[in-house]
């Protein structure tokens, strides 16, 4: 039998079908592969990051990368609870601060336990959320001038976190004066469906009667992130978009954009004329009640604030 030399053609073929790609001698699927000198190679495929020096909190729903005017990697991470940025073999939390600085006096009560009760009149924060405090005093030998995740909601003005260590005592307002900084409220790991039949309780009313309301929330927590030059944009699903500006250093948490919709499902920006869309969003900017999934905006070139 003779022997036949078959030279493929570099590349995968994604277009045709096997059959029609074989006609011209074309790989149609590969995994951890490179053409080098119009052969393949094998990639060594993926690894674990080396002694990374944080937890990333909740479930990672986005990610982007992206490259500075420098030329230093950076990786965005949207998760469900928060957001963050990976440069330099760091993670760092930028997410969002909702309210704040709110000033407080004496927002702290003991009561020889771990847990801590918090005072802030109209905290709008909801259990789960991440709050950070600074400047206060030590309350019964507990340094409370860190970040907490808030453990339960008592009522619209107190709720409260949990310390790492065990109080000394009881008291009932102190720390002195300080800020509460409240960090985007977080979204759910999993999408629900929580409408029509079967929301509420069974047996709840009478058959046949319609429920008026469910707060059941649809969506789970998602990012659409993008880079404006070398600068993060991230919109969160029914949310606000926010930059992150690179030149203020990985302890800068994103800002909201000025003058962006209030409500959007998603945002991308063009890379060659940098302008900012944001779709499924609102008709009337501010008034979140008017978000249309068919209507979306964009910012002027080079100008994500007009």
């Amino acid at each position: 039998m003779e022997l036949t030399d078959l030279k493929f053609q570099p590349g995968i073929d994604k277009q045709d079908s096997p059959y029609a790609a074989g006609d011209d001698r074309r790989y149609i699927d590969s995994d951890f592969v490179r053409f080098h000198y119009g052969k393949p190679e094998r990639w060594n495929g993926w690894g674990y990051l080396p002694n990374p020096n944080t937890t990333v909190v909740g479930v990672v729903r986005d990610t982007h990368a992206w490259l500075s005017l420098d030329g230093t990697r950076h990786l965005a991470l949207g998760t469900d609870r928060k957001l963050y940025v990976f440069v330099g073999g760091v993670f760092n939390d930028i997410t969002p601060i909702r309210s704040g600085p709110d000033s407080l006096t004496n927002p702290f009560t003991t009561n020889g336990t771990t847990t801590v009760s918090v005072a802030d009149t109209a905290h709008g924060a909801e259990q789960g959320d991440f709050v950070t405090f600074d400047s206060f005093s030590a309350i019964d030998g507990l340094d409370m001038n860190n970040e907490f995740e808030i453990t339960t909601i008592t009522d619209s003005d107190n709720y409260t976190v949990t310390h790492t260590s065990t109080a000394s005592g009881s008291t009932s307002g102190g720390g002195g004066t300080g800020n509460a900084n409240y960090q985007l409220s977080i979204g759910l790991a999993t999408s629900t469906f929580g409408y029509g039949w079967g929301t509420a309780t069974w047996g709840l009313s009478t058959w046949g009667t319609a429920r008026s309301s469910s707060e059941a929330v649809i969506y789970a927590r998602n990012w659409s992130l993008d880079n404006f030059g070398e600068d993060l944009i991230a919109t969160v699903i029914n949310g606000g978009t926010y930059k992150w500006d690179l030149s203020g250093g990985v302890s800068n948490r994103a800002a909201i954009v000025t003058n962006a919709p209030t409500a959007s499902r998603f945002s991308l920006v063009s890379a060659d004329t940098r302008h900012l869309f944001c779709l499924g969003t609102e008709t009337t900017i501010g008034n979140v009640a008017t978000q249309d999934d068919l209507f979306f905006r964009w910012s002027d070139r080079e100008d994500l604030t007009d």
